[in-house]
């Protein structure tokens, strides 16, 4: 069955001149890997074929490869989603612009994109899917694209003590490692390394953790801190970002540490952060004003985070404010604006 699927995506890639690879917004390095390997093996295979793979960048994933900034014309384009199970959560794109769609996933089936699918709820990660599509098809395997492919698996697998974990995952993985003799020691280095100040919060964790008869785990942070740092409230707007309050109470000499290990599964709300994408801060820009205002006075020798702050109240607001007023909201020049604009557009260019 997966050889006949891989044939019928191969056929499609084939036609088709311009091609674009997205993910779901908030990548892991299941998406992030399954992506950018396509991005490279389509490439590697017909040199003269434009594609791009689009979305937020995210900095400590940089060393899987570049993404790129969505071309303009797409209406003859196919595009292709990788470990995406519902429209709102893919990150950069709307489906509609395109001539074709392609749905390349393992998560358990949520919706129709309206094209070729292909989603194996069997498989380990949608990074064991796309090495199923070069085994099956004439698609290149490079050294590049496999260390990817071989970190997606790695990950979304847990290191293969998931129990979708298959013989064909580790038939695949043992077939990846023979062609491309890739260094899997180095890999996991890369995909492991973690800075000390990390490590050391997590040892913080378990001393403090308390763990539920039901085996959760959380740390409390008391009624009487939250209090003093009330979300605050605006006429016809229904979000304003967690991390203003956050920023409110570090900038009082409370210390905040993330901690990424999963502690609950959820399921997403319609009309939630997650899914409603850029739509949040369009919809919302008084809390989006609310929260840049924070940054601004929350960091003011980060020269990066202020910029994309500033940007980010832009984009929410440029369809329906000038420059002028916007520069006037936030109570910076305007020529500080247009920078942050300018910053944004380089970066956007550049892949920086």
């Amino acid at each position: 069955m997966s050889s006949i699927i891989c044939k019928q995506i191969y056929k499609k890639i084939k036609e088709y001149d311009t091609i674009v690879i997205a993910r779901h917004i908030g990548p892991d390095p299941d998406a992030i890997a399954s992506q950018t390997s396509l991005k490279e093996t389509i490439k590697e295979s017909f040199p003269n074929k434009q594609v791009y793979a689009v979305g937020a960048n995210v900095s400590k994933f940089k060393f899987y490869g570049n993404l790129d900034k969505l071309p303009e014309n797409l209406s003859n384009a196919l595009l292709i989603t990788c470990d995406v199970p519902n429209i709102d959560r893919i990150d950069g794109v709307l489906i509609k612009e395109f001539k074709e769609v392609i749905k390349i996933d393992h998560h358990p089936y949520e919706e129709d994109f309206g094209g070729l699918e292909w989603i194996d709820a069997s498989a380990s990660s949608t990074s064991q899917l796309l090495v199923e599509l070069i085994f099956n098809t004439k698609l290149k395997l490079t050294k590049k694209v496999a260390k990817n492919l071989f970190l997606g698996i790695v990950s979304d697998s847990d290191r293969f003590l998931l129990s979708y974990t298959s013989s064909k995952t580790f038939y695949l993985i043992s077939r990846l490692i023979e062609e491309t003799q890739i260094d899997i020691g180095e890999l996991y280095h890369n995909l492991y390394e973690r800075p000390i100040s990390e490590v050391k919060f997590q040892g913080y964790l378990s001393e403090n953790l308390t763990i539920t008869d039901n085996g959760l785990g959380y740390i409390k942070i008391t009624t009487e801190v939250l209090k003093k740092y009330p979300f605050p409230e605006f006429e016809n707007e229904n979000f304003v970002t967690e991390e203003a309050v956050w920023n409110a109470i570090a900038a009082d000499g409370y210390y905040l540490r993330w901690h990424k290990d999963i502690i609950y599964i959820c399921n997403y709300l319609d009309d939630g952060l997650t899914k409603s994408g850029n739509a949040k801060y369009i919809n919302n820009p008084q809390g989006v004003l609310y929260w840049v205002k924070i940054q601004m006075r929350a960091f003011p020798k980060s020269t990066k985070k202020k910029l994309s702050a500033v940007n980010r109240y832009y984009e929410a607001v440029k369809h329906k404010k000038t420059i002028q007023q916007v520069a006037k909201d936030i109570e910076i020049s305007v020529l500080y604006c247009r920078l942050a604009v300018l910053a944004a557009k380089l970066k956007r260019k550049f892949k920086l």
